[in-house]
């Protein structure tokens, strides 16, 4: 999921809104083994996930297409399967236009006895317009124990306004099953980036989040917002921040 959809470029979280424009909400009852909160980059587009005892393939460029896979040794004797993680992806540009499509599935040892586990798939689009990045993408997460189930729909744009200057905009709408009590959550994210060098960049970021559904308290929730209890008191959420990145 990263590295066919995050870095082919059909997310603004990687190029303006950052950790914070991930995934999460309202969701915890997903229950993500492992996870923070049960819901943090459920469909794992930020990478924050490692996946151990793995071999990967990755292709080289063919008239613009690329694809890999990924197979993780769940390291249980004499089940092949069970505890392990398997990927596939697949890029294609041409110009100013690329689309991207990928799959993993990860089990876990606490979801039935290691045979159940978290299941993603997703396709983004995009398309460089000159000085306009558009990106579009959705997502689809399942528990496949609890039967658990998020759709995500996302749009963004990344606008150069001059060399330096950068500014981005996206609007993400995430939509839990039965199973998550209908709860669902929009988020408006923008950010002005400006590059001091090819290393530094400096930005203001705000992000809206707003939760609904039938519980009875819908807490809104952005990623990455952890400690000591990152969801908000009620339906609605906001962050604002100035930064300095440096890359190494």
């Amino acid at each position: 999921m990263f590295e066919t959809l995050t870095l082919g470029l059909y997310d603004g979280a990687f190029l303006f809104g950052g950790i914070y424009d991930f995934r999460q909400g309202p969701f915890t009852a997903l229950g993500v083994p492992n996870n923070p909160t049960g819901s943090f980059d459920f469909d794992r587009m930020a990478g924050a996930t490692r996946v151990g005892n793995s071999v990967k393939y990755r292709s080289p460029d063919i008239s613009g297409f690329t694809f890999g896979a990924l197979y993780g040794f769940g390291g249980v004797p004499g089940s092949f399967s069970e505890d392990s993680t398997m990927s596939f992806g697949a890029n294609y540009a041409n110009g100013p236009f690329g689309i991207g499509a990928a799959y993993v599935e990860v089990k876990y040892p606490q979801l039935g006895n290691g045979h159940d586990g978290i299941r993603n798939f997703g396709v983004g689009a995009h398309y460089n317009f000159g000085s306009v990045l558009a990106m579009l993408l959705y997502t689809n997460t399942k528990n496949t124990a609890s039967g658990a189930k998020i759709d995500v729909y996302k749009g963004s744009a990344a606008w150069t306004i001059s060399g330096a200057w950068t500014l981005g905009l996206d609007y993400a709408y995430m939509k839990g099953n039965d199973v998550l009590l209908d709860n669902k959550a929009q988020q408006i994210t923008t950010a002005l980036q400006y590059s001091f060098s090819k290393r530094t960049t400096g930005y203001v970021e705000a992000m809206y989040q707003r939760a609904g559904g039938d519980a009875a308290v819908t807490r809104a929730w952005i990623n990455g917002l952890l400690q000591p209890d990152g969801a908000a008191s009620n339906r609605s959420q906001t962050l604002a921040r100035i930064g300095l990145r440096t890359s190494f």
